[in-house]
């Protein structure tokens, strides 16, 4: 059995220190610092187990093994906690609320100029 994860919930930058349990990863059970260069440098945790769990199927299939992948991303429950870049990149979208956002969204095609 391969595994990347943390012991006590979720983790989502190297240097994030703030949750007591969360210092290091496992790696298919071997305890390895959150910055080891093993994991990359500057991770963000959506991005390390997705690419570690896709690593991890290749192997599988490689050795013609049956696997399961289960992947609890954090980032969909507590998005604030995402890389700088990508919280610009929406900065202000959802100022006109959610309501306005939605009706944008679902709006038919003709009546927002598209034919």
């Amino acid at each position: 059995m391969r595994t990347l994860n943390s012991k006590y919930g979720e983790v989502y930058f190297p240097k994030e220190f703030d949750k007591p349990g969360t210092e290091n990863l496992y790696l298919t059970g071997r305890e390895i610092p959150k910055d080891s260069p093993e994991l990359g440098k500057d991770w963000y945790s959506t991005d390390l187990f997705t690419e570690w769990g896709l690593k991890f199927v290749d192997e599988a299939r490689a050795e013609q093994k049956p696997f399961f992948l289960y992947i609890a991303q954090g980032a969909v429950h507590f998005p604030l906690r995402a890389p700088a870049d990508i919280i610009a990149k929406y900065r202000g979208k959802y100022m006109q609320g959610w309501d306005k956002l939605r009706e944008d969204r679902y709006a038919p095609p003709d009546s927002i100029g598209h034919h």
